[in-house]
């Protein structure tokens, strides 16, 4: 049986090995069953989503400029939608593109909080995301194709409301030291960005902080 599956299905396969062995580690070290049942929810989310594939690694591989031309496919809409990034050159979005990583975030995971230094900005894959501030007060509902957090990659400054997940969420988090990096090969738009965000530091709104 194992065989015929192997040769219809080797991800499922892969998948249930993955899960056999996390099961049997999580009985062996008494994880608690609700945090049991968390960690398999989440590779249910991962099979169910991705088949299981980790997309760093599935593109890891690949020569850099198939590699550019896959993150570039993934996340150039998004990173559009950046009024930071408007007017960009094609090379300065396929740099950022290539900086982009993905991670996952569960229901009610704070991806950021509120007195936190800001060092990553977020842009959403799939997933809501709510902005908190206060006692729990929700100011603004985010999702896919809605970004956050983009004034922490200038400014050096606290956040100043949290954000939440409220379901399963497929984010890109571009950090600010490797944005550095990308803004020092290209001069003449760093100095655009720094115009903007001096004129937007004041009014942004709190999600976008």
């Amino acid at each position: 049986v194992s065989s015929i599956l192997a040769n219809i299905d080797p991800a499922k396969v892969r998948y249930r090995e993955i899960l056999e062995k996390l099961t049997a580690f999580m009985k062996y070290r008494n994880i608690p069953p609700d945090l049991q049942q968390r960690i398999l929810d989440y590779n249910s989310y991962l099979w169910e989503k991705r088949l299981g594939y980790d997309e760093t690694a599935a593109i890891a591989g690949l020569p850099p400029s198939l590699r550019a031309e896959v993150s570039l496919f993934l996340n150039r809409e998004i990173i559009e939608r950046v009024p930071l990034f408007r007017g960009a050159s094609e090379e300065f979005v396929r740099a950022v593109a290539l900086e982009m990583r993905p991670v996952i975030f569960t229901p009610g995971d704070y991806v950021m909080r509120a007195g936190e230094p800001g060092r990553e900005m977020y842009f959403i894959s799939r997933g809501t995301i709510e902005i908190v501030i206060g006692d729990g007060k929700v100011v603004a509902t985010l999702t896919a194709g809605d970004f956050f957090g983009e004034m922490a990659l200038l400014l050096n400054q606290p956040r100043t409301a949290s954000a939440r997940a409220v379901e399963y969420c497929d984010l890109y988090m571009l950090e600010k030291e490797t944005f550095s990096h990308v803004l020092a090969r290209f001069p003449e738009f760093s100095a655009h960005i720094e115009e903007v965000a001096g004129k937007r530091s004041d009014t942004a709104p709190t999600s976008q902080k």
